[in-house]
């Protein structure tokens, strides 16, 4: 049996593609497990709500390692989300990672007017030994039918799990 992984994890930021700003991410490390919060309210106002039709929002997560991995790692991600949806509005989740991608689409002609929490999990992603970092890209868009209507996708947390590959 390998030896376990030692905690890997160094601060994460985010990059505002829009801005090219990179904003300092809250997180908390246990072994193999990072949780970050995106709770800021810088964070939030980066994400798709403002005034507008249609709004498109790239970001990139960027989690660096404390140290160069020592062996391949398997990285998985889970990530909780918020979606409002106004009738006939529109709604995606784009996650992408190392050529791995999961989508979360909305379509709905009457959906609840309170909100939906939601989940999504990205697979299992390996990352070479040697690697510094692991990059996640959120790519989120919104369609509202007109701008009085609310339509928006609030990411809360995003989960990150390594664990030795075989």
């Amino acid at each position: 049996m390998p030896a376990p992984l030692p905690s890997i994890w160094a601060t994460p930021y985010l990059l505002d593609h829009s801005t090219n700003l990179q904003l300092p991410l809250s997180a908390t490390a246990s072994d193999i497990y990072q949780s970050i919060l995106l709770d800021s309210p810088a964070v939030c106002l980066l994400l798709p709500g403002g005034p507008g039709i249609h709004t498109n929002w790239l970001g990139t997560l960027n989690q660096p390692f404390r140290q160069p991995l020592p062996a391949p790692v398997l990285v998985s991600v889970d990530v909780r989300f918020f979606v409002v949806q106004a009738p006939g509005g529109y709604a995606r989740l784009r996650l992408t990672a190392a050529g791995h991608h999961e989508t979360k689409e909305f379509r709905d002609s009457s959906p609840s007017e309170i909100g939906q929490n939601e989940f999504m999990q990205l697979a299992l992603v390996r990352l070479p030994a040697g690697a510094t970092s692991f990059d996640l890209r959120i790519d989120a868009v919104i369609d509202r039918p007109d701008q009085t209507q609310q339509t928006q996708i609030t990411i809360d947390s995003l989960d990150l799990k390594a664990e030795l590959a075989d």
